[in-house]
């Protein structure tokens, strides 16, 4: 699990970006990209063969960044290993690998790494996102609308722009949160 910690945090580091040559390869925006742990299954029609043999990157639209056997990760290149029963590889692909592939023959288990997508980093999205923001504050404290109304509104124009998807939207709401917050108007209107 070292690895898989070590890649999510450089993930998040600012302009830094993979340097395999399979992950520049990828049709896919970084911002999209997730990282995923798959276990090869005794069925697989993988085994035996080296990972240049199989068309891995082709074949499943994911670039291997690493692969542990037994608990250790293997150090030789990644095209040149034998591919094994119960090997690990770490991979990294598009949001919809999960859907696609997780019932697969292939995989004894697929396991999307939480908080390993990148952080979006173009500068038009952040522009929108700065002016959607000082949108909402500017309308709020004006009392031209109400907070959740502007709230609805910055969430769907966000999405509608690209800057945040609607599952982005949906796992940024605390249920935790907003009970808490809904509790304290209650108190403070008794």
């Amino acid at each position: 699990a070292g690895i898989v910690e070590t890649v999510k945090e450089l993930y998040h580091i600012p302009g830094l970006v993979p340097a395999t040559t399979q992950s520049s390869k990828l049709d896919v925006d970084r911002h999209r990209r997730k990282l995923v742990e798959v276990v090869i299954s005794p069925s697989s029609d993988m085994i035996g063969y080296s990972i240049r043999e199989t068309n891995f990157r082709s074949r499943y639209g994911a670039a291997i960044i690493a692969v542990h056997r037994h608990g250790e990760h293997i150090k030789e290149k990644i095209g040149d290993i034998v591919v094994r029963v119960g090997d690990v590889f770490l991979l990294e692909t598009d949001e919809h690998f999960i859907e696609h592939f997780s019932k697969h023959y292939t995989f004894a288990l697929v396991s999307v790494v939480d908080g390993s997508t990148p952080n979006r980093e173009d500068l038009l999205h952040m522009i929108i996102a700065g002016v959607t923001t000082v949108a909402f504050i500017v309308v709020t404290a004006g009392d031209w609308l109400d907070v959740l109304t502007m709230a609805l509104i910055c969430t769907f124009f966000m999405a509608f722009t690209g800057c945040m998807t609607m599952a982005q939207a949906g796992a940024a709401v605390s249920i935790p949160i907003l009970l808490t917050i809904a509790c304290s108007f209650t108190i403070g209107a008794g």
